[in-house]
């Protein structure tokens, strides 16, 4: 039996402008309000065939998977659970993190981290004029969308795209992304480009810190990056011109200063 999925679903599975953590949110979200008609025997491959890029949607489906293999007729309960503690998830990587964070002013990011933007919610931003330089995040530009959530958390934002990026580096006290994947290794997986910003702050001698939740860790050494539309890069382009397309790529853990979780 092929699974067809209905447009809802389809719409999270192509969301590319929306970070793991909230990808992973509306995912359960999804199947909470649609656990009665769900048949997880087709879903479930067909979700780890779909979203395999992202660590903490494969652990989760494999969770979900293991639970339902002990408890078949408990799947709200699995769900509703999920719900529970990711609403904690945020809180704790801040209250881990605060301490060390606290030090600094002024800020650069990437992309549209959910767990990033949460950690400057709850910032103290009547105590300390905090500015965050956010990279516009090619080619999609979602980091726009991080923006407009980071002004409005009180932050003083600009957008700068990532040629500027070693330009910014001298301007800020430190460097803060989101995370896709934390490998065995401590290697980490987000958004291209993280790796440039990463590279810059050991050259001139900034710190650079990871937020991400504990679900984000994967059992593998491994990242294959998957090639993305070329059109999204150059649509029309003349000739036989080669484009590539990338949305991640791997930062090694010698260029991270401390990995801060939950």
């Amino acid at each position: 039996m092929n699974f067809k999925p209905g447009q809802e679903l389809n719409n999270i599975i192509s969301d590319n402008i929306s970070g793991s953590g909230l990808l992973l949110e509306k995912l359960n979200n999804y199947l909470l309000n649609n656990f009665n008609e769900i048949d997880t025997e087709y879903l479930i491959p067909y979700l780890k065939k779909n979203l395999s890029e992202f660590s903490n949607i494969k652990n989760y489906l494999n969770d979900l998977e293991n639970f339902l293999r002990n408890n078949p007729r408990r799947l709200e309960y699995f769900l509703k659970d999920v719900k529970n503690k990711s609403s904690n998830l945020a809180f704790k990587i801040y209250k881990n993190s605060f301490h060390e964070l606290n030090k600094y002013n002024k800020f650069i990011t990437i992309s549209n981290s959910n767990t990033v933007i949460k950690f400057f919610e709850q910032f103290p931003m009547d105590k300390k004029n905090i500015s965050v330089a956010v990279c516009e995040s090619r080619p999609i530009l979602e980091g726009r969308l991080a923006a407009i959530e980071l002004l409005n958390s009180g932050a003083n934002v600009k957008i700068i795209t990532e040629a500027m990026i070693a330009k910014e580096i001298n301007k800020i006290d430190a460097a803060v992304i989101g995370a896709d994947s934390i490998l065995r290794n401590g290697n980490v997986v987000n958004k291209i480009g993280s790796r440039l910003i990463a590279v810059l702050c050991k050259y001139y001698n900034k710190p650079f810190y990871v937020l991400a939740d504990k679900s984000k860790i994967s059992n593998t050494n491994k990242f294959i990056p998957k090639k993305k539309p070329m059109q999204e890069i150059w649509d029309g382009k003349p000739g036989k011109i080669k484009i590539e397309n990338y949305y991640f790529e791997v930062i090694e853990k010698e260029l991270i200063t401390n990995i801060f979780t939950d």
